[in-house]
């Protein structure tokens, strides 16, 4: 099992972004932080924005296999209440190897359990305009971003 990155593109406002796959088969955006809010703990920044299910990860590196030098980023992701696993895509991106007894037991397991979940997949396009969302209210709130010692905000 591992986490990979789904697609990296640079989003309209001019900051990074990252379609990430999980084992789950659930995909999560990130967004690269601008240099100032690089120290700004995401609990600072969480209620300052509006994306799919609010920010769950924030100010470290991408939470992913094999990436170097990562910058640092601000993240959602699709596991909420009303979202459904896709495991199926999780062995198309190479999350999960089915020849592998540990990732086909957990493929199976996810697989078995799609009936208890009432929602939909998100796809990379729903993920994609979540990103660009995200980067403009990041790019946005950057600007008010005062003193990153002591996490107050130009108001």
């Amino acid at each position: 099992m591992k986490i990979v990155i789904v697609k990296e593109f640079k989003t309209k406002v001019g900051l990074k972004g990252f379609i990430v796959a999980h084992p789950s088969g659930h995909l999560n955006g990130y967004v690269e932080a601008p240099e100032s809010l690089k120290n700004a703990p995401y609990h600072e920044i969480h209620h300052e924005v509006d994306v799919h299910g609010g920010i769950t990860f924030g100010a470290d590196v991408l939470p992913v296999d094999d990436y170097e030098n990562s910058p640092i980023v601000f993240g959602f992701d699709t596991n909420h209440l009303g979202d459904r696993p896709d495991p199926d895509r999780a062995v198309k991106y190479g999350c999960l190897d089915p020849k592998n007894p540990k990732d086909k037991s957990f493929y199976d397991s996810v697989k078995g359990s799609l009936g208890i979940f009432d929602g939909t997949v998100k796809d990379e396009e729903y993920v994609k305009e979540e990103i660009e969302k995200l980067a403009k209210q990041i790019k946005e709130i950057s600007g008010k971003w005062k003193d990153e010692d002591s996490l107050k905000w130009d108001t």
